[in-house]
């Protein structure tokens, strides 16, 4: 077409061909303006996203580990943040935004890593895990062993760059996203706190990992709104109603241990009518979720005793009497289970 209007004579091809070849020099940005770049888009996502759980001293923990590392380029911040908003769309309430990063990450740059996390949550959340068993290891073997393991995803994936040393950066991204993980490698030494997990929906507790894969918010049996009207808003008989359908959903054990995880925000008024309805509701409950231990119903007085004791610990002196009230005007009820679990043993003479 270029000969046609008459610009110039030989092959307008070869001159398109030409102009298509020439190379456009796009200059490096600087790693801080890249940094900034990323930390407008998050902070506009954190505004778009009302419900976002957040904590900056956990992303502060992760960024330069699971994020700082991977995020070479503007593309790999529109990726990311384009990944976000899709999954932050349904499950925004329900996870820890700085969690979500991080896995995000994972799956962009690393998607075979990313599908050996998804079916390893034993072994990075220490749920059931008996990977040990039978097994001694010390830190460093652990280290060799799933560094091995993760090398071998990495070469498939990445034959670009040194395995060895994505290798090592990988196996430091799980450290830190998963402490039970860096703690089983030698890596993290730091105590952590599974009820802080629980209550900041973090993927390192194995209540809250499964979500993270999730993009539909009816799969998740009930939310953290649900757990915060528990503690602060439903009445006695609301709770009790609550309860029962969780028991039915098979996740009561969970709903037990969430509330556990948040009695340090419980006053002793909340304390007192949270206390009773759970032990108004375990006479009617029949068995407990496959994921609690042996013991159906009998675990969940259990439960519900020791939760007591917990609440008990938090709540100021001067409101314990009302929440020992409470106790005592459950008690037949205890008993009456109590006694019902014993009649079933056969009492055998010597």
């Amino acid at each position: 077409w270029v000969s046609k209007l008459g610009v110039q004579s030989g092959n307008g091809q070869d001159y398109l061909e030409k102009v298509i070849q020439m190379p456009i020099q796009i200059p490096n940005i600087q790693r801080s303006d890249l940094r900034n770049a990323l930390f407008e888009r998050l902070d506009e996502i954190i505004a778009d996203f009302k419900e976002l759980g957040y904590n900056q001293k956990h992303w502060q923990q992760l960024f330069g580990s699971c994020v700082d590392p991977f995020v070479t380029h503007l593309r790999d911040i529109n990726r990311l943040c384009n990944a976000l908003r899709f999954k932050l769309t349904s499950i925004s309430s329900e996870i820890d935004f700085a969690d979500m990063i991080a896995l995000s990450v994972l799956e962009i740059h690393h998607p075979l890593i990313y599908e050996w996390v998804k079916n390893n949550k034993s072994i990075l959340t220490g749920e059931n895990d008996y990977s040990n068993l039978g097994v001694n290891r010390a830190q460093k073997e652990w280290l060799v062993h799933y560094t091995e393991t993760l090398s071998k995803l990495v070469l498939l994936e990445r034959p670009d760059v040194s395995v060895e040393t994505e290798t090592k950066l990988v196996v430091k991204f799980l450290a830190d996203l998963f402490p039970h993980f860096g703690h089983r490698v030698g890596m993290t030494y730091e105590v952590y706190d599974m009820a802080q997990f629980n209550r900041n929906n973090q993927i390192a507790h194995p209540d809250r990992f499964d979500r993270y894969f999730q993009l539909d918010m009816d799969s998740i049996a009930y939310k953290t709104v649900d757990v915060r009207n528990v503690i602060y808003n439903l009445d006695e008989g609301e709770i009790i109603d609550f309860l029962l359908k969780q028991e039915e959903n098979g996740t009561s054990y969970e709903l037990l241990e969430d509330i556990r995880a948040r009695i340090t925000e419980l006053s002793g008024n909340r304390a007192k009518i949270i206390i009773s309805a759970l032990f108004k509701s375990s006479n009617q409950v029949k068995n407990i979720t496959e994921n609690n231990r042996i013991g159906g119903g009998n675990q969940l007085v259990t439960d519900i005793s020791s939760l007591g004791y917990d609440v008990d610990k938090v709540v100021p002196v001067i409101q314990v009497h009302d929440l020992i009230q409470s106790i005592l005007e459950n008690l037949e009820i205890i008993m009456t289970h109590f006694i019902g679990k014993l009649s079933g043993f056969q009492i055998l003479a010597p």
